[in-house]
């Protein structure tokens, strides 16, 4: 799937590793098949610290992966509304569609995530936007 060594780590949740292999020069704007190293730190990990440390290098929050996600469409199908808040402050577009025309906040309502959807549009998700 194209998956570097960085990636994979990142997928295994491997802290240290990850920011050994940043450390010695491993490329973090390198994509897989399913997107960049946010994707990879949102959908395998779940985890805030991972995600610091990707967003922090300068990755693209709002770049869509190959499978059509943008990280806050992907944060906001699982319960971490604490993940969706982190993007959304670090600049993460509200409204951004994916290839099928779902939003983060037609996302978190599909997927029961109601913690999500209430803070998506405190945040001024538009409530009209139709997939």
């Amino acid at each position: 799937d194209g998956s570097t060594p960085l990636m994979l780590a990142t997928f295994g949740g491997k802290v240290q590793l990850v920011e050994y292999l940043l450390d010695v020069g491993a490329d973090y704007t390198i994509s897989n098949k399913h997107g960049n190293l946010v994707h990879a730190a949102v959908v395998s990990t779940g985890s805030i610290r991972f995600l610091d440390i990707v967003v922090n290098l300068g990755c693209d929050i709002n770049m869509i992966s190959n499978a059509g996600n943008s990280p806050l469409l992907l944060a906001s199908r699982i319960n971490k509304p604490e993940m969706c808040l982190y993007l959304i402050n670090k600049g993460a577009l509200l409204n951004q569609k994916d290839r099928f025309g779902e939003t983060a906040l037609s996302a978190s309502i599909y997927f029961g995530c109601e913690e999500n959807a209430r803070l998506l549009i405190q945040h001024g998700a538009d409530l009209d936007i139709s997939d």
